[in-house]
């Protein structure tokens, strides 16, 4: 992805740094407990089904989260 600025040419690019770029939270909507990043949804899936099978919770939440960093092109 690319924007143009007024004077400068900006691009954002994944941070491997971190291992995976994309992290992944599942959140229980009824106590807002939620797991702690995970690389795949799969994992935060398997803590929600962990979690309501705890509490009898049944609505939740999964959040994606991309990490970047603006670098000059």
């Amino acid at each position: 992805m690319r924007a143009r600025g007024t004077f400068l040419d900006w691009m954002l690019q994944d941070r491997p740094k971190l291992g995976a770029t994309v992290r992944y939270v599942g959140t229980c909507q009824i106590c807002s407990e939620f797991c702690v990043d995970t690389p795949t949804a799969d994992e935060a899936r398997e803590w929600c089904l962990w979690h309501v099978d705890a509490t009898g919770h049944i609505y939740y939440e999964l959040t994606a989260t991309e990490y970047l960093d603006a670098v000059l092109d």
